[in-house]
């Protein structure tokens, strides 16, 4: 018991959470081969609440996207692969309950039983901390990830070498905010017409900035 305590006070350290029912977060983190007592149900809250609070985000991150692109994003961001990814990050199988048979098969590296185990600690998290602190965690996991909807720089490329002969140059503005969360200003530039955007990470401006370019060129021809 005191061994179980120790792991989730440390398990608690690496999300960043403080449970005031421990017992909810074991819960959460016990699979249905451990114990009918079992995380199949925060599971479905958790993947609920993801669903909402990353819909949100998207919503507002990237008001120019379509609702078709959002709904691809959203589809990719709450999917087994990245939650995944971001579970191993957080080390959460060293932490799951499970039979002895399951980790002996290697339980611990699998992706249904990681992803899973992620999306019932987010519905564990919603019951006992509340929606905001559920909101944060979700938050800090999406701004983890790298992502793009359209690639816009390749039809930008594809754009310019078939109507100018050339393909588009890049250059970094800008970088300033805080190392956890900068903001980077890239200019993209074509024949002398430039877009300038803004963007979480490189990849990300220089896709916005590539968006506003190719719109510019479409309208002009």
């Amino acid at each position: 018991m005191v061994k179980t305590e120790k792991m989730l006070n440390l398990f608690q350290e690496k999300l960043g959470v403080s449970f005031s029912d421990t017992s909810l977060l074991r819960k959460a983190l016990t699979h249905s081969s451990y114990s009918q007592e079992n995380n199949e149900r925060l599971c479905f809250l958790g993947d609920a609440i993801l669903g909402m609070v990353t819909a949100e985000y998207l919503f507002n991150k990237f008001p120019n996207y379509s609702e078709g692109d959002l709904t691809k994003l959203k589809s990719e961001l709450v999917g087994r692969k990245l939650l995944f990814s971001f579970a191993k990050k957080i080390d959460i199988g060293r932490f799951i309950f499970l039979s002895s048979g399951e980790s002996a098969t290697g339980g611990r590296k699998k992706q249904s039983i990681l992803s899973e185990a992620l999306e019932a600690v987010i519905g564990a998290i919603f019951i006992d901390c509340g929606m905001n602190t559920a909101r944060d965690f979700i938050i800090n996991y999406l701004n983890s990830q790298e992502f793009i909807v359209c690639d816009y720089k390749s039809d930008l490329q594809e754009l310019t070498q078939k109507k100018f002969g050339i393909i588009p140059s890049y250059r970094l503005i800008e970088q300033v905010g805080k190392d956890h969360k900068p903001t980077f200003t890239v200019e993209a530039n074509v024949c002398g017409m430039t877009e300038k955007a803004k963007g979480g990470n490189k990849k990300e401006a220089e896709q916005n900035a590539s968006k506003k370019l190719l719109d510019k060129i479409k309208c002009k021809s």
